[in-house]
């Protein structure tokens, strides 16, 4: 069974992919951090979705957001390498986790409601500014 740390010092991180914008053609990247206690979203668009960017966005976040220890994501390969080839690989992402001294949760595969906060603000990001 999973359970979901306690205290609310954490924040939910995701990419959402942007559709082209009329007349342009390829994909831009929106990766949001959401603090779970001030329900603050930091954002960044990008147009890339390497571990790099997604480690530089986290980077920027710690100093735009109240403190965190721990980071809650999904299970992509920009976060980590787990469910990969090769699952000893650390990816930038993971570098900089520990860099910052903060922990990483990944939820379960297969299950987006446990990301519910960003999942949601995505949602509304999308209905309100980019359709």
């Amino acid at each position: 069974m999973w359970h979901i740390p306690v205290g609310r010092h954490r924040v939910q991180l995701d990419i959402q992919e942007l559709p082209a914008i009329q007349g342009q053609r390829g994909r831009e990247y929106k990766i949001s951090a959401i603090h779970l206690r001030t329900r603050i979203n930091y954002s960044e668009i990008h147009p890339t979705q390497t571990s790099a960017v997604i480690a530089g966005v986290l980077a920027q976040a710690v100093t735009r957001l109240s403190p965190f220890h721990l980071v809650v994501t999904d299970n992509a390969m920009m976060f980590t390498m787990a469910y990969t080839a090769h699952p000893q690989r650390v990816t930038a992402f993971e570098r900089m986790m520990e860099h910052l001294g903060l922990r990483h949760w990944r939820i379960p595969r297969r299950a987006p409601w446990r990301n519910g906060f960003i999942e949601r603000s995505n949602r509304t990001d999308n209905e309100e500014c980019f359709h």
